[in-house]
């Protein structure tokens, strides 16, 4: 339920900054860091199905979401939001302190966790995975949830990446961790804002279609292309045939037997009398899968959004031919890719024949593209990927509709009903008819030229959640009052009572959105909480984002308030965005679920504790088993707040701790407990004190716990070194341990690439980039003497200019070069 409550940037020299980039990863992406706490949670909408290979495979992955929303910490947006998308969260950690910690994931559907020890993206590896759904704090459903110990250093940052992929019902993603210092705790806490940092370094583009300008007199319609490319139809344009840009004719010939587009080509209604018709705006189909025995042609234009290689790769059920030409011709096509018979939707590799080979294209230029495909039973769908010189990542991309241009010159009678473009201006739905003509209706204002010079309006969002502009329907405080909480004083402040205890969940919150006076919006906020109204527990202090004071407002979410239970919640302004003495706020609704009864069964997480069940306070709370394990000998705790759990010594405790509301801490000593100055216990906490001796294990037992962890030691030993010499074993066979050689990976590259190299003597190294001409750009390493082995180096491809280059390695024994490609350079 939901309760509603009306930059200078310095210039080095080249030498510095090529040092900087290429000897340190940390140094590299540390212009990449941006603001704290900004934390953008992109989507990717109408993706059918759950396969996260959707996402990853989508034109608009990743570089180009349907919409961003801002978050206060990695956790999502909890309930419905969406049925079939895609989202990623990506950014920096930085760690608040040195040593060991663990990261667990929870998600609907499946979710995935990618983590790097610097702060280099490519270095990332998958940590933890959701492979099916879990629950918002269900943390042990799969045991992949979990990642490994993880060592960091304190005040370091590390790339990380969230990836969900929801399919229908409930969705969400969270990222929890256990810290050095609450390692050891049996609870997790969410990963919040103050350890997240923006990723500079890693474009958003404008959705593809989006109207733009590309400064170019002699284009027309110039639009987005998804991939921060803004061009426009040019209006002379080479080829008589080619149509409007953004979509494909797919022309459908049912009841042909076969598996093969030869049975399609002998078929008597091939290629002039289709049954059937539907319009495409991605290379991939067919929209509707309930036919069998049927074959497809589509033909159309391509236009190279860049110079430079490209790739292309087909899949499909059963047959899928590609054909592409650099001429307007009314012979075939060059066949560049085919997959023969079946393959998966992503399955890329089953043949080599479904890779075309690089091909050079050039920017503007058209070429003309044919697809043909045969399905018989089963699965109906086919897919054209291609890598560009545009490529941000390694996915194959499905071709995006803002490439493709459709074919004008059909000589197949197309369905009556079909969409098309008569090419009249002054008509509009154009479709086919049943004598095969394509016509339109005549135009009456305001669809086509406007005559009568309508003012238009912005069309309904299907989104609802956007705010007015009209300062009435927000509330304004000009002047200071007594706040509820007597901590806060005079101050400015909204209160709202809820009638009775609520676990409350998120809250959907909207900034003053006055127009021309949203800098009064709140800023600096406080949040507490309270029980009764009397007792206050702070929940923090956060920075809120301006509001934009326009009509497509949306507001954010704040799920910060996951796992309190409050009758009242106090919301102070600490400061505005102007300094003016004015503060207003627009609207929250808070998430809430209603309190189980007192004494309900529930499980508080603490396998200390048993007969767990919600107190009147709306949280779960157990009865503490009184042994005591004597952990240690004296024990302090004095954290503020101390985490829920069961703390034990074997003579004494002493503590100055903070005991938090919803929190359950028990200490256990075999001689005494003293609660110093300073401890405190909420209300509305649980705390608890024994005097009890140590429980002791036997000698025996602790003989044989320890036998077996020296048999688990050596066990791991031996398996690690089988590994070793397993990849030893793979890499002399692969490249010989008794010669001089030198690999890149990725090729072409857009970001890091490995120099990986051998020296089968100890030698001085010398390593350098030159451009095409045999010019220097760069050393990478001058003269260092190393010894005979395997050596690894990153280049930050990034800081070179998009193009080919060649990187040597020098040594007494002689020279080793490779090209490097690199694209989408600076």
């Amino acid at each position: 339920m939901k309760i509603y409550i009306p930059f200078k940037s310095a210039i080095f020299t080249l030498y510095f900054t090529i040092l900087s980039l290429l000897f340190s990863g940390q140094l590299l992406a540390q212009s990449c860091i941006g603001e704290q706490g900004k934390i953008g949670w992109m989507l990717y909408e109408n993706l059918l199905g759950g396969d996260i290979q959707l996402m990853y495979h989508s034109p608009k992955f990743p570089q180009s979401p349907d919409y961003i929303e801002d978050l206060n910490n990695l956790a999502t947006l909890t309930g419905n939001y969406n049925d079939y998308y895609g989202s990623m969260i990506r950014g920096f950690i930085k760690a608040p302190e040195t040593g060991n910690y663990i990261f667990n994931i929870t998600g609907d559907d499946y979710c995935a966790f990618y983590f790097s020890t610097d702060t280099i993206k490519e270095n990332s590896i998958q940590r933890g995975t959701v492979p099916g759904w879990s629950g918002v704090t269900e943390h042990d459903k799969y045991p992949e949830q979990t990642s490994d110990t993880i060592a960091l250093v304190a005040n370091a940052y590390y790339y990380f990446e969230l990836h969900e992929r929801e399919g229908g019902g409930g969705d969400h993603v969270q990222l929890y961790w256990k810290t050095p210092s609450t390692i050891n705790s049996p609870d997790w806490v969410l990963v919040s804002g103050n350890f997240v940092y923006e990723d500079l370094c890693s474009p958003i583009c404008p959705k593809a279609g989006t109207a733009c300008n590309d400064n170019n007199p002699q284009t027309t319609k110039d639009q987005w292309d998804g991939n921060c490319g803004c061009s426009g139809t040019p209006t002379t344009l080479p080829f008589t045939c080619i149509g409007e840009r953004g979509s494909l004719l797919a022309l459908y010939y049912d009841n042909i037997n076969g598996s093969y587009v030869s049975s399609m080509y002998n078929a008597s209604n091939y290629p002039l009398s289709p049954d059937r018709a539907e319009i495409l705006t991605t290379l991939s189909g067919p929209l509707t899968d309930n036919f069998e025995r049927f074959g497809t042609r589509i033909r159309g234009y391509l236009r190279a959004p860049a110079t430079g290689k490209y790739i292309f790769n087909v899949t499909g059920d059963n047959e899928v031919r590609l054909m592409l030409s650099a001429n307007e011709t009314t012979t075939t096509a060059d066949d560049i890719a085919h997959n023969d018979g079946y393959s998966d939707d992503f399955g890329h590799y089953d043949t080599p024949q479904q890779t075309s080979d690089s091909i050079d294209l050039v920017a503007g230029q058209f070429y003309s593209i044919e697809v043909v495909h045969k399905e018989q039973t089963g699965g109906d769908d086919f897919y054209v990927f291609w890598k560009t010189p545009l490529a941000r990542d390694t996915n194959w991309h499905i071709i995006d509709g803002t490439y493709l241009y459709r074919y004008k010159c059909e000589l197949a009678c197309v369905p009556a009903g079909t969409p098309c473009d008569d090419g009249d201006a002054d008509t509009f739905n154009d479709v086919y008819d049943g004598s095969c003509n394509c016509a339109g209706t005549p135009c009456a204002d305001p669809q086509c030229s406007n005559a009568l010079n309508y003012t238009p309006y912005e069309p309904c969002d299907e989104k609802t959640d956007r705010y007015s502009t009209n300062p009435n329907s927000s509330w304004l405080s000009c002047q200071p009052s007594q706040s509820p909480n007597p901590e806060r004083g005079l101050s400015h402040w909204v209160q709202y009572d809820f009638g009775a205890i609520y676990a409350l969940d998120n809250a959907d919150i909207w900034n003053y959105n006055a127009a021309g006076n949203s800098a009064q919006g709140f800023n600096e906020v406080a949040i507490d909480y309270s029980l009764d109204g009397i007792h206050w527990s702070e929940l923090g202090t956060f920075n809120w984002a301006q509001a934009s004071g326009t009509s497509a407002y949306e507001g954010f979410n704040m799920a910060d308030f996951a796992g309190i239970s409050a009758q009242y919640v106090l919301i102070t302004a600490l400061s505005n965005f102007d300094g003016s003495g004015c503060v207003g706020l627009s609207e929250v609704a808070f998430g809430a679920n209603t309190c189980p009864n007192a004494g309900t069964a529930c499980d508080d997480g603490n396998a200390n504790t048993i007969n767990d069940t919600y107190n009147a306070y709306c949280y779960c709370i157990g009865t503490p088993v009184p042994d005591n394990e004597c952990d240690s000998v004296t024990m302090i705790r004095n954290e503020r707040p101390v985490a829920s759990g069961f703390y034990n010594a074997e003579l004494t405790i002493t503590s100055s701790g903070f005991i938090k509301v919803g929190s359950n801490v028990t200490y256990v000593a075999g001689e005494s407990i003293t609660l110093e100055p300073g401890f405190e216990v909420e209300f509305g906490a649980e705390f608890l004190a024994y005097i009890a001796p140590c429980d002791p294990v036997s000698p025996v037992m602790l003989k044989k716990q320890e036998k077996e962890q020296r048999k688990a030691e050596k066990k791991a030993e031996k398996e690690a070194a089988k590994e070793r010499q397993r990849i030893e074993r793979q890499m002399a066979e692969k490249y010989p341990a008794d010669e001089l050689w030198m690999r890149i990976s990725p090729n072409p590259a857009s970001a890091a690439a490995t120099l990986t190299y051998n020296l089968p003597l100890s030698a001085k190294v010398k390593m350098g980039v030159f451009d095409p001409r045999g010019r220097l750009v760069a050393w990478i390493l001058t003269g260092q003497m190393q010894e005979e082995g395997l050596y690894e180096k990153t280049i930050a491809a990034h800081s070179l200019a998009s193009g080919t280059y060649t990187v040597s390695l020098f040594t007494g024994q002689g020279k080793v070069s490779e090209r490097l490609i690199v694209v989408d350079g600076r």
